[in-house]
């Protein structure tokens, strides 16, 4: 447990190694409790792994809304509905119901048809805060 301080409207954070014996479990998110003039505290865990974020599973449940099941067990729905109205022509495609629809899992990556994809990664975070962007 490391902790930080609230000086001068400015957070001074105590610089601090984790050593544990591998590059890849060396990754860590910092979760901030709370901001305050009181001291705060710091927790690091583990970064979810790439593995984690693919997925095992998906269901078109509505013109452009799909429910995902990723490789951990994670689960959940998302409402793409807004998603094709920027971006490159492949993703702006998708903003058509009937080529939104032609989802599928290629190597545990949501892929559509004409070529497009999201990242896993980028895809769990977008589940875990519940919305698309």
């Amino acid at each position: 447990m490391h902790t930080a301080s609230f000086v001068s409207g400015q957070i001074s954070i105590l610089t601090f190694l984790l050593k544990t014996g591998s590059w890849l479990s060396s990754t860590f998110r910092l979760n901030v409790s709370h901001l305050s003039p009181e001291p705060v505290m710091i927790t690091a865990e583990p970064a979810i792994s790439l593995e984690a974020c693919e997925l095992a599973s998906l269901q078109v449940v509505g013109p452009h809304r799909l429910s995902l099941r990723f490789r951990d067990g994670y689960a959940s729905e998302l409402d793409f509905s807004d998603y094709g109205s920027e971006g490159g022509p492949l993703r702006r495609a998708l903003s058509d119901p009937e080529v939104f629809g032609e989802v599928f899992i290629a190597y545990g990556i949501l892929s559509w048809s004409n070529g497009y994809d999201i990242a896993p990664e980028t895809l769990r975070r977008y589940a875990q805060q519940g919305f698309v962007g």
